[in-house]
């Protein structure tokens, strides 16, 4: 009996603890005020599963902001950027396209068009994707570019059966971009 009675203390104890830790984390976690972060995805990529390619930059690069940063929804400032380049242009051009935003960075993303090449004989099909992605991040407060990349990666598919599609093919090099993208987020936009 006293065994039973030392061991429901012991965890009662622990979950008191537990408790209390909590309750640090997540005071302090209070106390950091977030940063409100807008990002912009510009697919210039002009091939015929573009729609698809945007959801899937949308969801990936969302998940490394939700929850982290206050999220500035873009809808408005989309319109001034779909269809150009912004690889090249100046900070204060960009700033300007969201100018009266409530955003203190701006993750700005593109999508360039693929590169694409084929290659076939009686037995095989052979197709490979080029995807070039461009990522900006800047400090909207400051009108400083904290980070400006562009990542160029190639995916390859083979099959005997000529049932490969350009878009299986172009998800695997966008892929690889976001995968990279999602880190420089992560490494360059402070907390």
């Amino acid at each position: 009996m006293k065994k039973i009675a030392f061991c429901a203390t012991m965890f009662l104890l622990m979950l008191f603890i537990l408790q209390v830790h909590l309750n640090l984390v997540n005071a302090q976690e209070n106390l950091r005020q977030r940063h409100n972060v807008m990002l912009i995805v510009n697919n210039i990529a002009h091939t015929g599963y573009d729609e698809k390619l945007t959801k899937i930059i949308d969801e990936r690069l969302h998940k490394k902001i939700d929850g982290i940063y206050n999220e500035v929804v873009s809808n408005d400032y989309l319109p001034k950027f779909v269809g150009q380049s912004r690889e090249n242009v100046s900070i204060q051009e960009v700033l300007e396209l969201i100018k009266n935003s409530s955003a203190d960075y701006l993750v700005y993303t593109e999508l360039q068009p693929f590169d694409s090449n084929a290659n076939y004989n009686l037995v095989y099909y052979d197709k490979a994707m080029t995807a070039s992605f461009v990522i900006r991040i800047i400090d909207v407060k400051n009108s400083k570019e904290l980070y400006h990349d562009k990542y160029i990666m190639k995916a390859k598919d083979t099959t005997d059966y000529w049932f490969i599609g350009g878009g299986s093919v172009a998800k695997m090099a966008l892929d690889s971009v976001l995968f990279k993208a999602g880190e420089a987020i992560s490494i360059h936009l402070p907390l």
